[in-house]
This record gives C-alpha cells, structure tokens and sequence, in this order.
C-alpha cells in the first residue's frame, strides 16, 4: 500500500496487525484501516496540544468531534460495493475486536439523529473517555 501523492500524514496504523486480518478476513481488514482512517481529521480530531508549538497533535477530547458510524456506513466500509445479503451478526463481527480500535458507544447518533456506533483508535478512546482529573473513564468502553 502506498499513500496519495502529495499526502503527508495520516493515521498510524499496526502494519503486522494489519496483514494478519487480511490472513484472517478481508472485511476485518477493510475495517481495521476504516476505523482508523475516518476518525483521522486534521483540525477537528487531531489538534495540536498545548505547549508544542502545534508540532505535535493529539486526539480530541470531545466525543461529538468524531463520526458516528451508521450500520450502513459500517456495512460499506466493511464489505465495500458488494451487494451480498449480510447478515447483522455478519455486518458486526467484521469491527467486534480489532486490534487497537474500541467500539465506545454503539447507541451512539449521528448530526441528524440515525443511530450508530462510535467507533475510536485506542489513544482516540482514551482521550474522550478519561477524565484528567482522576485518570478514570466518563463512560464504559462498551
């Protein structure tokens, strides 16, 4: 895989995790890089923490910063254009335990009210759900 010319960042992702979904399943794979590719926004998820001059990013806080993932967005990015009948336990078990991505909320809903999941890079997790006072999690990570 390479990235678009003139690309200059993008989410990090586990390259060894990575190949072993795509041994494992290739719906898996496509939404392990899903999972992480469309919560990677520059300016409205990644922002640049205090004190670095803006060299550095970090995650935001705000849980309402990233996308909600609607069953069929979720269904599209795991499966792409393929118009096989899937099943909901099917549609589901392609983002059930990827490495380094927590499902943080899956009653969670989009701008305009549909029901999804949110669905977070571990680190982007962890920055919406610790309070940094107590270092405890807001809400369980589901």
């Amino acid at each position: 895989m390479s990235c678009p010319p003139g690309a200059r960042s993008g989410p990090p992702v586990d390259r060894a995790a990575l190949s072993l979904l795509g041994l494992d399943s290739s719906p898996r794979f496509r939404a392990y890089l899903a999972a992480h590719s469309v919560t990677w926004l520059p300016g409205r998820t990644q922002r640049p923490v205090p004190g670095t001059g803006g060299r550095r990013l970090g995650w935001a806080k705000d849980p309402d910063a990233y996308p909600v993932l609607t069953r069929e967005d979720r269904r599209w990015l795991a499966f792409g254009a393929d118009r096989k009948h899937r099943t909901r336990a099917e549609q589901a078990a392609a983002w059930e335990d990827l490495p380094g991505v927590v499902i943080v909320d899956r009653q969670a809903r989009t701008k305009d009210g549909r029901d999804g999941w949110l669905i977070l890079p571990e680190d982007a997790a962890e920055a919406v759900q610790k309070n940094p006072v107590t270092g405890e999690f807001s809400r369980p990570i589901l």
